[in-house]
């Protein structure tokens, strides 16, 4: 997928056409070849969102000394390698479920990413930032600001892939609705006229 400017507009949904069947299949595809592809790269990106995420905020406090921030640097890469993991299968998980049993989409895992730096930075004696009250009623374990709801937030711009692949998908999901719905419309008239059939050499 190619990569994207932040304010890139969604792109429409294609028309369904004349045959509701094929428009379905290839949105179906194409559903599936987003969300392979989103789980590839959360195994690339999020490692190093976790580091960056982490090395930001013990940058800004400053008062670790060297040994300890080598520490926190081997702590963050291990964290953010296990948060690679752990979204990318559980992504994998829902996306592989038939399409209409997903319930969860991509961004509602990346959300979940902030936990990994937060323990790494808990770990570390590195106190909890100043948030506005929403933000803290909200999120309230969130106490490092780290919750990320939108690919093109992640940091050093490396969620833009990520982003361009999480458009892709919404869109072929939202061509598959309609498709389906089609599908159901045509399938629904033919019942209709094939019994009105029935009924009129049924008649007198």
């Amino acid at each position: 997928m190619p990569r994207v400017d932040q304010d890139q507009r969604v792109p429409r949904v294609p028309d369904v056409g004349d045959d509701p069947v094929a428009a379905r299949d290839a949105a179906a595809a194409q559903v599936r070849q987003a969300a392979d592809a989103i789980a590839a790269e959360l195994r690339v990106v999020v490692p190093r969102v976790v580091e960056l995420q982490v090395r930001g905020l013990v940058a800004a406090w400053g008062r670790l000394s060297p040994e300890e921030r080598h520490a926190v640097e081997r702590a963050a890469r291990a964290a953010g390698s296990r948060a690679a993991a752990d979204l990318a299968e559980a992504w994998e998980v829902e996306s592989a479920k038939p399409l209409p049993e997903q319930r969860h989409g991509p961004l509602e895992f990346l959300r979940s990413l902030r936990r990994y730096p937060t323990e790494v930075l808990s770990a570390a004696g590195i106190p909890a930032v100043r948030r506005d009250r929403f933000m803290e009623e909200r999120f309230p374990d969130d106490v490092y600001g780290l919750i990320v709801e939108r690919f093109l937030e992640l940091p050093g711009g490396t969620g833009a892939n990520l982003h361009a692949l999480h458009l892709a998908w919404g869109v072929g999901r939202a061509l598959w609705v309609k498709a389906e719905q089609a599908v159901r419309a045509r399938q629904g008239s033919g019942t209709k006229r094939g019994l009105g059939g029935v009924a009129d050499k049924a008649g007198p």
